[in-house]
């Protein structure tokens, strides 16, 4: 309701809120139509969930739909990312790692997948350790390899639970 009475006054965050219930169908019947009417604006505003909502509509856009647009996702999770979004952070740090929507650059990469790990982002902190692990724009660094892949693990990556098994013993 609040949601709603928030969005009814053009308040970015309530029309981001109320958006995304829309768009995943929580508490409200699905609707595509008006989450995107919704988180437009919101995100055109400034709203952080609404830009990243925008910038994995772009990243995922099917074939049919021109296919994805990675220009128009890294300016959205770039600036969900400057905000302090830290899953933005991380796929800031993905479309720098690869190169998708902007020049590739494995250390912007790095200083974006550091923020989210040390938020506590898993898919980040094995990010961060698996390149300490092979020294992927880093120097390499067992224990600190060690450290973000137990910090990862412990959040339940399971691919880092994984990498840890198979790191030398010190």
């Amino acid at each position: 309701h609040w949601y709603s009475v928030a969005a009814e006054q053009k308040i970015p965050q309530g029309q981001a809120r109320l958006g995304l219930l829309y768009a995943e169908g929580k508490g409200v019947a699905k609707d595509e139509e008006k989450a995107r009417a919704l988180l437009a604006p919101a995100a055109e505003a400034g709203d952080p969930q609404a830009q990243l909502y925008w910038g994995k509509q772009a990243y995922t856009q099917s074939e049919q739909d021109g296919g994805p647009d990675y220009t128009e996702a890294f300016k959205w999770f770039a600036n969900a990312a400057a905000q302090g979004n830290v899953e933005a952070q991380y796929l800031t740090g993905v479309m720098y790692m690869q190169g998708q929507g902007t020049d590739k650059s494995v250390k912007k990469a790095l200083q974006f997948f550091s923020r989210a790990a040390e938020a506590g982002y898993a898919d980040a902190q094995y990010v961060v350790g698996q390149s300490y692990y092979k020294g992927l724009g880093i120097r390499q660094n067992m224990s600190e390899a060690r450290k973000w892949l137990g910090k990862a693990a412990q959040n339940g990556n399971q691919a880092a639970q994984e990498l840890l098994q198979q790191l030398p013993q010190p």
